[in-house]
């Protein structure tokens, strides 16, 4: 009979800012592979410590031994994702594992046994992380009483669950979080540029003005490009306060 393997990741924490030290802060998601089918997690901004309790769960058709992958990303819609390093080993990110269904023990790139909650810490690769795992199994429930057609359908609904890809959630969410990120960024550059003619038509320090506004969009596309917001707000700050010196002067 088909048993249910279940990936739970209880938490997630950021070493190594994915985006750099000017960057964000990271902003996770999980990619799960239970004997051949991905799963994928949504993901939250700026949370370098997160305990999710993401949940994967596939129906695995009688196999002794379930090949089991597991993946922490970073999300960035401006330069495109970036996996975390999770492997205590170096030169490898992912977690590659095998899980017996008969014994409940883990073997591969990690150890242990099921139900026990297992961390793992990345190995010296770039955008290091840690994570808290446990992997588990069980028959799944179908009332024995109940109308054989009905327990035919139920059945059908959990393959088709267990196999589907999923829907396209996750790519409106990241248009929007790109349209949002988009807005912050181009907001600040035009507040930059704007004190920066305040600068030219109030006072002589036109030289001042002009390196602001140079500044202001090296910022802006950097921000773009990593998907930092702090250095543009950053920008406003010291345009602000030229503008103060500017006219005090």
């Amino acid at each position: 009979m088909d048993r249910n393997v279940t990936v739970t990741i209880s938490r997630v924490r950021q070493i190594d800012r994915p985006d750099g030290f000017l960057g964000g802060q990271a902003d996770y998601y999980a990619k799960v592979r239970i004997d051949g089918v991905w799963m994928k997690s949504g993901h939250r901004d700026d949370v370098p410590d997160w305990r999710p309790n993401w949940t994967f769960r596939r129906a695995a058709a009688g196999n002794s031994t379930v090949p089991i992958r597991i993946e922490l990303w970073d999300h960035d819609s401006a330069s495109g994702d970036d996996e975390a390093d999770i492997n205590p080993r170096r030169g490898k990110k992912r977690l590659d594992l095998s899980y017996n269904l008969s014994t409940g023990r883990i073997t591969g790139d990690m150890a242990g046994t099921r139900g026990t909650t297992l961390r793992a810490r990345g190995g010296g690769d770039s955008d290091r992380a840690e994570i808290w795992f446990r992997i588990d199994h069980a028959r799944p429930r179908v009332p024995s009483r109940l109308p054989e057609v009905w327990a035919c359908d139920v059945r059908i609904k959990v393959l088709w669950n267990a196999t589907a890809t999923g829907n396209d959630l996750a790519e409106h969410e990241a248009t929007y979080k790109g349209f949002v990120h988009l807005a912050y960024v181009g907001s600040c550059l035009v507040a930059c540029i704007l004190i920066a003619l305040a600068i030219i038509g109030t006072t002589t320090s036109w030289p001042l003005a002009l390196g602001l506004m140079v500044v202001a969009v090296i910022v802006a596309v950097h921000g773009l490009a990593t998907g930092a917001r702090t250095p543009s707000a950053v920008m406003v700050v010291i345009s602000l306060l030229a503008l103060g010196l500017a006219a005090s002067g």
